[in-house]
């Protein structure tokens, strides 16, 4: 059975010419959620301070409706008396003029209440804009962690499904610090140097024994600021290898974890006799199949973070771990160095490789 939401395994589908087009698919996604669901909708409203809009009101919603002078919003959200203009943003950021452009669509809608004709600016991260210049209407600018927190568990399937992708595409973080957070800050420089200790010389055998392309020490901060785990990379031409420590799973654990995959977009070429020598081969060694993904498919080993803490020798067991995988994986590069062959595209190249 799959774990991943309904929207992340449609998107896995998307048809070719879709390809790297996530921000218009969220948005796509949002704007049926806001047409379906009065209570998303509503607390929507709450949320960019529009308290006095009526969800029952809506007309329609509508995504990348096109003025051929001033540019195509994202989504538009039209009522009885209000009229909601969303430019929405995941990685990219305001194209020029963007936001004045839609506020001037926005100026010309005078059978609506001015307060009732909203620029929003929906992104990842904080971007601080300013409300567009002689524009009287309301802006607001919001996070997709905020949408993320107003859907509750008792919210329709389709609304749970979606706060679900957002927790996929790491969305759905509080940026707001609490006391935990203050524990942490105070021991992370020492926890950093903890795994940097074994991290650095599992790299460093890692290069000497199987490939030298693995990312650089620095690679595992590039990691960290973008998925949930410290850890390097060795890219490849069929597929990548990973070792470092993670908590990226749905328990709330760390571990210590390396992993082989292969990429789905290369399995053709890697042949089926191949793939099913790759199978066979982690199998073997009793390396756990990593599940389901849309971009790759391999296997993984890992360890409890947790349970280190009753082992007599901590650093004896965490070096002995690491040392026994490269092993493992010095047995695959024997067996199958077809694996390790091909060349690797600068686009597959790893920031701090």
């Amino acid at each position: 059975m799959q774990n991943r939401s309904l929207f992340s395994r449609l998107y896995t589908r998307r048809g070719s010419e879709l390809q790297n087009q996530q921000e218009n698919f969220l948005s796509e996604a949002f704007a049926i959620l806001l047409e379906h669901d009065q209570e998303v909708l509503a607390g929507f409203f709450a949320l960019i301070k529009a308290a006095q809009l009526n969800a029952g009101d809506l007309l329609w919603v509508q995504t990348q409706k096109n003025d051929p002078e001033l540019g195509r919003p994202d989504v538009e959200i039209v009522g009885k008396n209000f009229w909601v203009l969303i430019e929405a943003k995941v990685e990219s950021k305001e194209e020029d003029n963007q936001l004045p452009r839609y506020a001037d669509i926005l100026k010309v809608k005078e059978d609506y209440p001015i307060a009732n004709r909203i620029l929003v600016y929906l992104t990842k991260y904080p971007e601080w804009k300013r409300k567009p210049e002689n524009y009287e209407g309301p802006f607001a600018e919001i996070q997709w962690q905020q949408i993320f927190h107003i859907i509750k568990p008792t919210y329709s399937a389709l609304a749970c499904h979606f706060k679900k992708y957002l927790k996929e595409l790491n969305m759905d973080t509080i940026y707001t610090f609490n006391p935990h957070d203050l524990s942490s800050l105070i021991h992370l420089h020492e926890l950093i140097r903890k795994m940097d200790f074994y991290l650095g010389a599992a790299r460093k055998l890692y290069a000497q024994k199987i490939t030298p392309n693995i990312s650089k020490d620095s690679g595992r901060s590039v990691r960290l600021k973008k998925d949930n785990g410290y850890y390097n990379a060795a890219q490849y031409h069929f597929g990548h290898a990973d070792l470092g420590i993670v908590w990226w799973y749905e328990e709330p654990e760390a571990y210590l974890q390396v992993g082989t995959f292969l990429d789905k977009d290369k399995l053709a070429e890697f042949g089926d006799n191949n793939l099913e020598q790759f199978r066979q081969f982690f199998t073997k060694i009793e390396w756990t199949e990593f599940g389901q993904h849309p971009q790759f498919e391999g296997f993984e080993c890992r360890c409890p973070v947790s349970s280190l803490l009753s082992k007599k020798d901590q650093k004896i067991f965490i070096e002995n771990w690491y040392k026994d995988r490269i092993k493992e994986w010095g047995r695959f590069k024997e067996e199958m160095p077809q694996y390790f062959s091909g060349p690797v595209a600068a686009e597959e190249k790893e920031d701090g490789s």
